[in-house]
């Protein structure tokens, strides 16, 4: 048993950014097993991750994830779902998650999965939204739609390379920041004075 401090994190009873002490670790195959509690005065709660060799870790209990502001229930549905995949240790299933988190979003600025009785591929409805997103955020929804593939046929996953909780994790991070794009920051530019309903003023 060791007293340290390691990483920052989000409680998942609280909710607060807190910085994790009081460790106990094991080894545990070629990884370790953490436990430690919430160090905010008013939750003290036990939390204990798994970390695997390699691997980002998956946490017990899970994370709990927040709604993005102005995210629409089907998109903010597809992300919580593949945050849960990922922290249960499925980082294929989470990959396809993040995936259709991309395509809903689609789907709600309007453009949708066939057209003229045809299908249209993912990453031409990304284009078609493109005037919505930053150039980071546009590369990441791309990066999203190959890694859903990837999750989802393993040909593709042969040719991207494997697919774990490290990768997804970082995945995750970045459509986190394209539904921000999309949603969360229109909603804070209309709150400003003088903003007009295109966000221009």
């Amino acid at each position: 048993m060791r007293d340290e401090t390691v990483d920052t994190g989000e409680c998942p009873y609280c909710g607060l950014q807190v910085q994790w002490n009081k460790v106990i670790d094991a080894g545990v195959g070629n990884g370790y097993v953490f436990a430690f509690h919430c160090p905010a005065p008013k939750c003290r709660q036990p939390v204990a991750v798994i970390k695997p060799g390699g691997a980002a870790g998956r946490w017990y209990p899970p994370r709990r994830v927040k709604d993005v502001p102005g995210v629409p229930p089907a998109v903010m549905q597809a992300f919580r779902e593949a945050v849960l995949s990922l922290d249960a240790g499925a980082p294929r299933a989470a990959a396809c998650m993040l995936r259709r988190t991309v395509a809903s979003a689609c789907t709600d600025k309007g453009v949708p999965d066939e057209e003229n009785g045809r299908w249209l591929a993912l990453n031409a409805r990304i284009e078609r939204i493109r005037g919505d997103l930053i150039p980071a955020t546009y590369g990441a929804a791309l990066a999203t739609k190959i890694l859903g593939d990837a999750g989802a046929h393993e040909e593709a996953e042969d040719r991207l390379g494997p697919i774990n909780d490290i990768t997804v994790r970082a995945a995750e991070t970045v459509v986190r920041q394209i539904l921000a794009n999309l949603y969360e920051l229109p909603e804070q530019v209309k709150g400003l004075p003088g903003s007009s309903p295109n966000g221009l003023t």
